[in-house]
């Protein structure tokens, strides 16, 4: 791994560790992101920085083998950004999720920023991804999402 990706790596396990899994009251005294230092933990989180992902690993986050695939687009604008990701959801199909990130775009709740700072798409299980939604619709944790906000992410 070369200097700039282990860079890019150890932003996204800081931002895993003191961003989004940390337990808030927002979120009804869960983390922003209640799976996601299990999921870095265990190795269940695949980084790359640039559009190249291979064929096995959107495997493995259909099998469960990974949670999540992070493509970060450095640079990338809102418009490239949302380009590549209705590109990615056209191929991948319904089996998948991809949920964008871009520093140009809200992603607040409560007055928490919770956005990672450079654009970047989540691939994640769709299946899995609903049933983690579905818990916690059963707690505190949306009460303070704005409705459009909820609506928004909810969607996908």
């Amino acid at each position: 791994m070369d200097i700039q990706s282990k860079q890019m790596t150890k932003e996204v396990e800081d931002w895993i560790n003191e961003t989004v899994s940390k337990p808030n009251e927002i979120f009804g005294n869960l983390p922003p992101c209640p799976y996601a230092r299990k999921a870095w933990k265990d190795k269940k989180v695949k980084v790359t920085y640039d559009r190249i992902v291979s064929e096995q690993d959107y495997e493995k986050v259909k099998s469960g083998e990974l949670d999540l695939i992070m493509i970060i687009q450095q640079g990338a604008n809102v418009d490239e950004l949302y380009e590549f990701k209705h590109y990615l959801e056209n191929t991948l199909g319904k089996d998948f999720v991809v949920l964008e990130d871009h520093p140009e775009l809200k992603e607040e709740v409560g007055g928490m920023n919770l956005n990672f700072g450079k654009p970047v798409l989540f691939v994640q299980n769709r299946h899995k991804l609903n049933e983690a939604r579905k818990f916690l619709e059963t707690t505190d944790y949306y009460k303070n999402f704005d409705e459009e906000y909820k609506n928004d992410i909810l969607s996908n």
